[in-house]
């Protein structure tokens, strides 16, 4: 089997400890960091399931089945009791399905900026039920985000704030133009800076 990357040692490590999501730039290795932080999190808690949540067309080119394959071996792969990859289109019935079992599962989540509009998408809906089921979960993303107000998805994910209420409250300067609500800036930087980093 290949052999990870200084860099991406360093970012399996991250999170293997304590960080939930891996900001890497595109074609730098998302996929094989990902498995490999799968396989090693179902051997220490014992877990046999890994659901990867992905774009239509990776999902569609089998990418992540390789990319396990490659990694991890296929051994590991087989010997799972399921290896299932979705699109993020799909998330929301799949959760729905298996609301039940969330914490059963090991989530990849490949393109996380897919969350980034939080609970006013279905898919960063459903991605929140996850996160508040279980710890084993880790996102990818080259792009996280332009504004604060993109990243409270993450810090709510990550129970480092309680909802988008209550960061708008702590953090948001909003005025309001022809009755609707319009964000002006962002107060305590520092913290939202301390909670992302």
């Amino acid at each position: 089997m290949p052999e990870l990357y200084n860099y991406q040692k360093q970012c399996l490590a991250d999170l293997l400890g304590d960080k939930h999501l891996c900001v890497i730039g595109t074609g730098l290795g998302k996929a094989p960091i990902s498995v490999c932080w799968a396989k090693q999190v179902c051997e220490r808690t014992e877990k046999s399931k890994v659901l990867v949540i992905t774009t239509a067309s990776k999902r569609s080119a089998n990418d992540y089945l390789t990319e396990a394959g490659t990694w991890c071996g296929r051994g590991w792969r087989d010997s799972l009791e399921a290896y299932e990859v979705i699109s993020w289109h799909g998330l929301k019935k799949w959760v729905d399905a298996h609301w039940e079992t969330l914490d059963e599962w090991v989530y990849i989540a490949d393109e996380a900026a897919a969350i980034k509009n939080g609970v006013s998408s279905q898919r960063g809906r459903a991605f929140l039920r996850i996160a508040k089921q279980t710890k084993d979960w880790s996102g990818y993303t080259a792009t996280p985000g332009d504004t604060w107000i993109q990243f409270y998805p993450y810090f709510t994910a990550c129970n480092l704030v309680r909802n988008k209420t209550s960061f708008k409250a702590r953090y948001v300067s909003e005025t309001h133009y022809k009755g609707y609500p319009e964000i002006i800036g962002y107060r305590h930087e520092d913290e939202l800076m301390h909670m992302w980093k």
